[in-house]
């Protein structure tokens, strides 16, 4: 009995672990609709020097207003229906809660800025669309909707970080906060690749029968058959994409075909508990030796 249970155990674990598996990989293609390829930030901070790890940044602020700011250049591969920049902290000593914004930039930036000169920092266009950030307190993530910056027919587009003016003060606040890798959750479909149909080839023209020169001392007559008039080529319609042309997707951001993992694996799961749980019954009522394979 107890190698039944051993046995039915380990069939549900399996078919539990293989059901994470495949909604954490699916969860994870999704994302790719819009990724995250650069993140630099700037700073004049006094005392501020390079972050720890692969994406990460810090914003800060003091009493002449922005010390240091982030940007990050974002790719879209597919049509967004909703877009969120989620941003993680990694540090935080304040004691209050600061407000940031995300605003567009159109100026170009250099990589890698880890930090770079705070001169050197584009400019954002906060006036012309700001999008405040919000902190979730319990989660110490912050997150804004961005769809109306990644949505449309981009295929690249450069978004910024910043502290945000806060008119309840005299004064803007001091602090700084250290955030890990930004990323954009996202919905919507990922871009396909449309085929043209090439037109058909125009059918030959046929020569119409020229009439017989009248025989002499015989009056002309009128040829019997009218000439045939001249075939055109006719144009097959060419098929459109339906999806704005965009530039090539990196084989690491392709589709994944890992949908069949939610319903293959429990399956084999499945099958194997019911084998594993047969096998006992019948040996149980001596159908079949207790040590048969």
């Amino acid at each position: 009995m107890s190698r039944f249970r051993a046995a039915s155990r380990s069939a549900l674990v399996v078919g539990v672990a293989a059901w994470l598996l495949s909604w954490a990989l699916q969860a994870f293609a999704a994302a790719d609709i819009v990724h995250i390829a650069a993140v630099g930030w700037w700073s004049k901070r006094p005392g501020a020097s390079a972050t720890v790890g692969d994406g990460s940044f810090e914003i800060a602020s003091g009493i002449d207003g922005p010390e240091s700011v982030a940007a990050f250049r974002i790719l879209v591969t597919g049509s967004v229906t909703k877009a969120t920049l989620v941003l993680t902290e990694a540090s935080n000593p304040l004691t209050f809660v600061p407000k940031l914004q995300a605003c567009p930039t159109d100026t170009p930036w250099v990589l890698p800025t880890n930090p770079g000169n705070y001169a050197d920092a584009p400019h954002a266009a906060c006036d012309r669309l700001s999008i405040p950030l919000t902190r979730d307190p319990a989660k110490a993530i912050w997150t804004g909707d961005v769809t109306g910056v990644v949505g449309g027919a981009l295929s690249e587009t450069s978004l910024m970080v910043v502290p945000a003016p806060d008119a309840t003060l005299p004064v803007p606040p001091t602090f700084f906060i250290d955030f890990a890798a930004p990323r954009v959750d996202a919905d919507g479909t990922p871009d396909v690749t449309t085929t043209t149909q090439a037109a058909a080839p125009a059918p030959p023209v046929t020569a119409s029968a020229a009439p017989r020169p009248p025989s002499v001392g015989t009056h002309a007559t009128a040829p019997t058959t009218a000439p045939a008039p001249a075939t055109t080529a006719v144009t097959q319609p060419v098929a459109r994409p339906t999806t704005p042309a965009r530039f090539t997707v990196p084989s690491t951001h392709r589709h994944k075909p890992w949908g069949k993992l939610g319903w293959i694996i429990p399956l084999t799961a499945a099958i194997a508990f019911g084998y594993t749980y047969a096998r006992k019954t019948l040996a149980e009522r001596g159908l079949v030796p207790q040590g048969a394979t």
